[in-house]
Order: C-alpha cells, then structure tokens, then sequence
C-alpha cells in the first residue's frame, strides 16, 4: 500500500515540476493530484510567491527555488531518520521491552486487585457511576459534570464529585481514597 503524501510532499512534487517551467496540465498529472487540488495549490503557492505563470507556464520564483531547496532537505532528514530507526531497531529491539502501563492500565490494576468491578471504554473506565479518563482523552466538555469524574494527569487527578473539585497527587494512595479502597499495606 502506498504511503499517504503530506501536504509537504505534494508541494515540493509541485516545485519540483515546476524548476524550469511547466503547464498547468503537466503539472496536473505529474504531481498525480485532481484538477480541484491543483487550483487550491496553486492559488496557496501563487498567494506565498513560490510559483508565478507567465505566458501560461508556472514558473518558480527565488522564494520557490529556496523554499523546494528546504523541502528537499528536510525529505533527506527524515528518510535518514527511518534509515537509523531502523538501524537501531536491528542493534537494540525496543519493541520487546515491556512499556509502562498508562494511568488507566494503573487504575484497572488497582481495582483488579481490590477486587471492584468496573467497565472499560477506549478511553475511560466507569466503577459505578464515576467516569475516570486520562486528560488527553477525556470526552470533551466540562470536568463539572452532575456524576463523580476523575482526570488523571502526569502529575496529578482531579477529582469532582459533581459539588466539589479536588486536585490529589496522581499516586496510588490518592486513586484509592477518591475510589473509597480501604488503604492498607501490601
């Protein structure tokens, strides 16, 4: 399956075509882009001052020629990064070590071992009616909700029974008072 262009590869293909001047329709089909892509590029390449037509033919301006120059370099940097990653990759497997557990892994540990049922989401995890989410995937919309929420950040939870907010430190010991787990020495 072929990989997917950026934006930044469709331009620099586009400045590539048009180093020492091309029409519309060639351009068209050598940058394998639609004729509705084409005008939307080229009105953003024309707007920046990287291409100008004259006599019908899109020519590259210093700006373009510069601009190509920086794209080109920075396709070079990132094939080379593959190309290490890789090399790494061989020397050194890091898929096989094992990863830290995320903060909702954390907290279906936790209840695991208490031995509180709860329900899992992709992002969430429900004990009751109390939704806990990590901070980057939280359901949008207010913390405040009417139901008892917890966000758990890097560093710290913050915890909303639907009257009250309070921030903890995001540690064991905070989890299980706002779950009400009995603490005890393990």
């Amino acid at each position: 399956m072929a990989k997917k262009r950026t934006t930044n590869d469709i331009i620099r293909d586009m400045l590539q075509l048009a180093q020492n001047g091309i029409r519309k329709t060639s351009l068209m089909a050598g940058a394998r882009i639609s004729f509705d892509l084409l005008k939307k590029y080229l009105s953003l390449l024309e707007s920046w001052d990287l291409i100008k037509e004259q006599d019908r033919i899109l020519y590259l301006t210093p700006k373009g020629v510069m601009t190509l120059n920086l794209l080109n370099r920075l396709a070079s940097i990132k094939e080379e990064e593959a190309r290490l990653e890789r090399e790494i990759e061989e020397l050194i497997p890091l898929g096989e070590v094992a990863t830290e557990l995320s903060s909702l892994d954390k907290i279906k540990e936790i209840l695991k071992k208490n031995g509180i049922s709860y329900k899992a989401t992709n992002n969430s995890v429900f004990v009751g009616n109390m939704e806990i989410c990590d901070e980057n995937n939280c359901r949008k919309g207010s913390i405040f909700l009417s139901r008892p929420r917890v966000i758990l950040g890097k560093k710290f939870l913050v915890y909303s029974d639907g009257k009250r907010v309070q921030i903890l430190k995001n540690d064991e010991s905070s989890i299980k008072k706002v779950l009400g787990i009995e603490l005890r020495r393990e």
